[in-house]
């Protein structure tokens, strides 16, 4: 088993050879708000070179951390070529598989229910706002047709959260055979 080390957040680069080239702000003020309730949950992954530490996984993490004021970062050190490090940082954002729509939606709910928490609540505890939450609750009211064809045809979150604004099911269903693409 690998052990977590803390490091100094300001000793450390971003991997010059990374795949993700974005990191839009709204997105890192989400998850550094996130940060600063929950802390950091998984340790990122760097590689020690003779330059220091570089991050191959988890580089939104390490600025997210960096606007919520963090000093130190909870991190995994590899010792690996520039190859290696490109290739752990592929895979981890290739392995990495965001819940869908409707688990969201499930988890939502299951908060509300087991837990009796709020919508505000749960918004102010993963980052969501209130229209959010309420989009993913509404989409899991849809039939199991409608919510097989979205995940069939890998519609992405924004197009599938645009449905919810929609009152009939009907219209849904086609917007959906409409903009989905099918995956073969």
């Amino acid at each position: 088993m690998e052990e977590i080390i803390f490091l100094n957040i300001d000793e450390l680069a971003p991997n010059p050879l990374r795949p993700r080239s974005s990191f839009p702000y709204e997105s890192l003020v989400k998850l550094s708000d996130s940060i600063r309730k929950h802390g950091i949950i998984n340790p990122i992954l760097v590689a020690s070179t003779p330059a220091g530490y570089v991050v191959i996984s988890g580089e939104r993490r390490w600025r997210a951390a960096k606007l919520a004021g963090l000093t130190e970062i909870p991190a995994i050190v590899k010792k690996s070529s520039s190859e290696e490090a490109l290739i752990l940082s592929l895979v981890e954002n290739i392995q990495r598989e965001p819940l869908t729509i409707f688990e969201q939606g499930s988890t939502i709910q299951r908060l509300r229910s087991d837990f009796k928490l709020s919508l505000q609540e749960i918004g102010e505890k993963v980052g969501l706002s209130l229209n959010e939450l309420e989009q993913r609750l509404k989409l899991l009211g849809l039939s199991d047709k409608v919510k097989n064809e979205i995940l069939e045809r890998k519609m992405d979150d924004r197009e599938t959260l645009e449905l919810a604004e929609k009152e009939d099911e009907k219209e849904i269903y086609r917007e959906v055979i409409k903009k989905g693409r099918h995956s073969f």
